[in-house]
């Protein structure tokens, strides 16, 4: 991912490569929207994954019903 340059804040540089503008020594920052689009993303991440955790749940859950039905349904044929 390339980020502005600390040093001119005109180029960018990425992994530890010098600036594209200054040559300075790689270190980077983001821009305020720079960030916030990072943080957007990671906030859809979480979102994504508070989604999936949730339906797996929900599926560990109707799991445990079924299973306690046909605990039941056991019970009764062992009755029989």
């Amino acid at each position: 991912m390339e980020l502005t340059c600390i040093a001119c804040t005109e180029g960018t540089a990425s992994d530890g490569n010098p600036c594209s503008v200054c040559g300075g020594d790689g270190i980077i920052t983001l821009t305020d929207n720079e960030f916030r689009n990072y943080l957007d993303q990671w906030v859809l991440h979480g979102r994504v994954w508070n989604e999936i955790l949730t339906a797996l749940g929900d599926i560990f859950n109707k799991c445990n019903d079924i299973k306690e039905k046909v605990d039941e349904i056991k019970a009764v044929v062992d009755e029989l």
